[in-house]
Parts: structure tokens; C-alpha cells; sequence
């Protein structure tokens, strides 16, 4: 089995290999790493054949999406494929030192704050931000991303964001994928966490 090989994603015309990186280490997930072992660790992967990059505006809030983009500035743009993800948005702190002396997730991650929003204007402003720190002014896929007990912590909590997406998040994301921005949706949900009534989720799979 050839792990590089493209296979069609469903009904899309999104073409996938089996193999690809997975880009929340570059946002010091495990580790705090610098800016030349990441270009490192990026250069391998392509080096080796790696063509598919799967990121996020959560890893790192922001750092892995930057590194990503700041290395695959550098390659050709037909041979690359990228998917990131949607459901935060990020802002500046009102509080700059208070917020770098936190406890946090992704403490040695960029100094953004977050939260979580699955509405229309936020799917596209999430969309638009990422093409901004990617440097890249197409994705190949949307996925969404963390809508799960785990995550937002109570099964109301669940069911909002369920609702938000149902009512506008989703609209934006056919739209983006109507117009060619996109081609495909996904989801990078753990269904054993995700409880709300009537939900189903699949982990980190991606569809028409």
C-alpha cells in the first residue's frame, strides 16, 4: 500500500493520502520547540514525502497555523494540501500581563485569548483569519473542531453550540464550499464525549 497515493474523500473532489502531518506539535503541544526545529521537522516531512498538512487556530493559539504557512510559503503551491479547523475565534487579551502570568492551555503558545463560536460571522471570520496566518489565501478543507463534552465542559454548553451551528456556522461553511473557497467539511469531534440530545460525531472525519 502506497501511503502517499490520493484517494478521493467521498463525494468531493478533495483527493487525500492515507499519510499526513499533523501540525498541533508545531504549536508546542508536547514541547516547546523553536522556530528552526520546526522548519526542521517540516522540511523532513516534505523531504520524505508528506504533502498533506492538517492544522488548527487552537494549536498554539495561532503558532502552529504561522509555522505551517511561514514553511509552505516556500513550496509549490499545486502540490501542497492543507486542512485547518473552525470554532474559536481569537482576540487580543484585555489584560496582556495578566493574561502571559495565567494558567492556560498552550501557555507558550502566541498571547491571543479565545472563545468558542460556531455562528455564521464566526465560521468565515475564522476562515479569513486562519488564510491570514497561513500566508495561503485557499484551504482545502474546513473541519469543526471541539464540539464535545470534553471540551466545553456541560452537555448545555453541547447543545448551544450545536444550535449555533445549526442556525448560521453550517450555512457558512456550504457557502465556502458552493463557492470553491473549500472542498470539503469535516469534524474533529470524539463521539464518546459528545452527549447533547440527538448528536452524533465522528473523530476528525472530513465529508462532502
Amino acid at each position: 500500500m502506497d501511503p502517499f497515493a490520493p484517494l478521493r474523500l467521498g463525494r468531493t473532489k478533495l483527493m487525500l493520502p492515507r499519510l499526513g502531518f499533523g501540525a498541533a506539535p508545531l504549536g508546542n503541544l508536547y514541547d516547546v520547540i523553536s522556530e528552526a526545529q520546526a522548519e526542521a521537522t517540516l522540511a523532513a516531512a516534505w523531504t520524505g514525502g508528506i504533502r498533506y498538512f492538517d492544522t488548527s487556530p487552537w494549536y498554539g493559539r495561532g503558532l502552529s497555523e504561522r509555522r505551517l504557512g511561514s514553511f509552505l510559503h516556500h513550496q509549490p503551491p499545486t502540490e501542497r494540501i492543507v486542512t485547518t479547523k473552525v470554532g474559536r475565534l481569537f482576540f487580543a487579551p484585555d489584560d496582556p500581563a495578566a493574561f502571559a502570568d495565567s494558567e492556560r492551555s498552550w501557555a507558550k503558545g502566541l498571547h491571543f485569548d479565545h472563545r468558542y463560536d460556531f455562528s455564521y460571522d464566526a465560521i468565515m471570520r475564522s476562515y479569513e483569519d486562519s488564510l491570514q496566518r497561513l500566508g495561503l489565501n485557499r484551504v482545502d478543507a474546513l473541519i469543526i473542531h471541539d464540539l464535545d463534552l470534553a471540551h466545553l465542559g456541560s452537555e448545555r454548553q453541547v447543545t448551544k453550540y450545536l444550535d449555533e451551528l445549526s442556525a448560521g456556522g453550517f450555512r457558512a461553511l456550504e457557502e465556502l464550499k458552493s463557492a470553491g473557497l473549500i472542498a470539503a467539511i469535516g469534524a474533529g469531534i470524539d463521539p464518546h464525549v459528545l452527549h447533547a440530545p440527538g448528536a452524533s460525531g465522528s473523530d476528525s472525519a472530513l465529508h462532502a
